[in-house]
């Protein structure tokens, strides 16, 4: 093997190692599993795709170059909850990435703050905390209370409010 080709395998096998994880909640207890995740620039241009697993989880490659100033935005589109067809779809804005950062929650506080951050303005931590707080929600335990099962959310109660506003969409 030539020195330059083994010098560019590193290379190409750093390109391609993951530097996103995500995990996937529709409500307490409930992940939504194969889903199709886009990850997008403030352009709107794709920088990376990928699938979740049957536990809502998803690792995948993004272009470098996310910031406070050019966030990223992961949309979910399908995928099941609970082994039943999940028509909705869920958000995150990303302002960086790495796996040493752990998983990012793609969620209802996520999406709830993304839009609102988007219609209104504001960061996505003040967004996210007045999800928190609107939805009466602690938030010290953060976004594991849509992870675990919660006597705090009630899922049908929640499914049932966003099917009288025209469905499920996580907002």
């Amino acid at each position: 093997e030539s020195p330059a080709a083994a010098a560019a395998a590193p290379a190409a096998a750093s390109a391609s190692k993951p530097n996103l994880w995500l995990q996937l909640h529709a409500g307490p207890n409930s992940v939504v599993s194969e889903a199709m995740v886009t990850v997008t620039n403030k352009a709107g241009r794709v920088v990376g795709r990928g699938k979740a697993n049957k536990a809502g989880t998803v690792t995948l490659r993004v272009e470098p170059g996310v910031s406070a100033k050019n966030p990223y935005l992961v949309r979910t589109s399908g995928g099941k909850v609970r082994g039943k067809a999940f028509d909705g779809h869920l958000e995150l804005v990303l302002t960086k990435v790495g796996m040493r950062h752990g998983a990012h929650f793609v969620d209802l506080i996520t999406t709830i703050a993304s839009e609102y951050v988007e219609q209104y303005g504001g960061t996505l931590a003040q967004a996210e905390r007045r999800a928190f707080r609107k939805l009466g929600l602690s938030e010290d335990l953060g976004h594991g209370h849509l992870a675990v099962p919660t006597y705090d959310v009630h899922a049908p109660a929640l499914s049932r409010h966003h099917k009288a506003k025209g469905g499920f969409d996580g907002t």
